[in-house]
């Protein structure tokens, strides 16, 4: 049972869906925030959490496509990270390795666990972050 979770989670196809699914939130929420840029501008300067627990309820209907986002590109995480455990799993068990043709099957394994780490990075970022303004006058300096 776990194995066909893992492998539906895990398949081509649940990938392609997820994205047009992404594709298509993205595309509502820039909809939304072209038309009232100032009410989401705040979003860039808060963590997403606080901006949820603070804007969600408030106005449900101009934010009504973060959270599915949200939830989508999780889910596109995780299937990320579970086509890319099959390949190497897969390339790992292959009985025929000549060096330069493993290297070569190897480097989309590699790009996918480098776009992992960015996904990690920036999930980390958007949730544990802190923002700040510096005031910066004309030759003045900012100490970091």
């Amino acid at each position: 049972m776990i194995k066909k979770i893992w492998d539906f989670i895990g398949d081509i196809r649940v990938s392609f869906c997820l994205l047009l699914c992404g594709a298509a939130l993205f595309f509502a929420g820039m909809l939304y925030s072209t038309f009232d840029y100032s009410y989401y501008r705040a979003m860039n300067e808060i963590r997403i959490q606080d901006w949820l627990a603070r804007e969600l309820q408030g106005r449900p209907e101009a934010n009504w496509w973060l959270p599915p986002l949200i939830a989508v590109l999780a889910l596109l995480g995780i299937n990320t990270v579970i086509c890319t455990v099959n390949r190497l799993r897969e390339l790992a068990s292959g009985a025929n390795k000549k060096q330069y043709r493993f290297v070569v099957t190897l480097l989309p394994s590699i790009v996918h666990i480098l776009f992992i780490a960015v996904m990690i990075g920036h999930a980390i970022t958007i949730t544990m972050g802190s923002w700040t303004r510096v005031p910066l006058a004309e030759g003045g300096e900012v100490v970091i």
